[in-house]
């Protein structure tokens, strides 16, 4: 068993715990608060004047789909040959052994949600409409099996220009707006077509890509589509509407100017990164203040770090930015722990410290969201893969 005491605890579930403490056994947290018992033999660290916070958590990540210094060899985030691959697997390209891991565990990420995309689509191929499932990963470990943590959390999507621009430039399908649209409509008609036929006892070749999309039509899981500006952010909706899915929008550069449709729809947002250029014809007109925004109409939300594809410590940051912008410093730091942890729902196992939880902490000097915050230590199932 390993405690440790005199921290100031932000379990994400609560106020905060003055000079707390944690006791972790086999990777879990068995108690956590102050005056606790503390069982014979068990390792004891004095964590005094610093600072106690769930593991962070990447909402959209690449790590190990985009390999440090790799370039085209080591790009494995993208599949250009079709508009629809809901049988695709982010975690059958990840390799745990790509450099950006350790860079996430010093920036505090201890699990990271991988996914395919259709961003880096200019290999002279289609534009990826439906790019795969995606999966909850920890940030530490040597096979990728044993660092999954929720298999199948979200099936990837992409709306507006990152969907249809490379198309466009090679003439090939989908093109536009009106193609990958029906790509998506014409996907989730296929899989309700064959769940009926299923249900009614015929005989169904079994198909990969259609079973991936059950649990999309059957609400189980959401579809996470990537749309920024306001007219694709709309258009998804829409699809949302009409098909009766669980939605979950990504980046939304351009949420903050509707919000309140937002509120309205029920959807949850990924937003970020806040930090991108404005030079993209999807990010032009982004502002930092989108999560503020979106927080003040009563959407759930959590910030991205984008790891694997961006810089892979940076996730603080994103949370930082969103403060200066007028986000409450809590709101900002359940963004990247219990928020996303939520939206997957995978919150019965991570972001927050609460009893029966994994063991994911990050120790700081200071608050992590200021110039003077440091993280020195982070724990990852109890055990610890980071000291400064």
């Amino acid at each position: 068993m390993l405690l440790i005491k005199n921290a100031k605890i932000y379990t994400m579930a609560g106020p905060a715990i003055e000079k707390g403490s944690i006791l972790i056994d086999k990777g879990l947290i068995k108690a956590v608060g102050t005056g606790l018992a503390v069982p014979e033999g068990t390792q004891i660290i004095d964590a005094s004047g610093k600072n106690i916070y769930p593991g962070f958590i990447d909402a959209q990540s690449q790590l190990g789909l985009i390999e440090l210094a790799l370039g085209f060899e080591g790009n494995d985030a993208i599949e250009a040959s079709a508009p629809a691959q809901p049988q695709l697997r982010a975690y059958d390209g990840a390799n745990p052994m790509d450099g950006k891991f350790a860079i996430a565990r010093r920036g505090g990420i201890t699990t990271a949600i991988i996914s395919p995309s259709s961003e880096a689509s200019n290999r002279g191929g289609t534009g990826t409409v439906i790019a795969g499932s995606m999966t909850a990963i920890k940030t530490s470990g040597d096979c990728i099996d044993d660092m999954i943590r929720e298999e199948y959390v979200g099936m990837r999507a992409t709306v507006g220009p990152a969907a249809k621009n490379f198309a466009l430039l090679n003439q090939k399908f989908p093109s536009s707006r009106t193609s990958v649209a029906a790509v998506i409509r014409e996907t989730l008609l296929k899989a309700m077509q064959y769940r009926a036929k299923k249900a009614a006892g015929m005989v169904v070749p079994y198909d990969l890509g259609m079973e991936a999309m059950l649990p999309i039509i059957n609400k189980e899981r959401p579809l996470v589509v990537h749309a920024n500006l306001k007219q694709d952010i709309f258009n998804a909706l829409r699809v949302l509407e009409e098909y009766d899915i669980r939605m979950v929008l990504l980046h939304v550069a351009e949420g903050h100017l509707i919000a309140d449709d937002l509120a309205e729809a029920g959807v949850a947002c990924l937003v970020g990164p806040l930090h991108i250029s404005h030079a993209s014809s999807e990010t032009h007109y982004q502002s930092k203040t989108v999560a503020a925004k979106l927080y003040e109409a009563g959407v759930p939300f959590a910030l991205i770090g984008h790891s694997g594809s961006t810089k892979s410590d940076m996730i603080t940051i994103q949370a930082a930015l969103a403060v200066a912008a007028g986000l409450p410093e809590e709101e900002a730091l359940k963004a990247i722990t219990l928020y996303p942890a939520q939206i997957y729902g995978i919150d019965d196992r991570v972001g927050s410290l609460e009893v029966g939880k994994v063991a994911d902490l990050v120790l700081t000097q200071g608050c992590p969201l200021t110039r003077q915050g440091i993280i020195e230590y982070v724990y990852i199932a109890g055990e610890k893969v980071y000291e400064k």
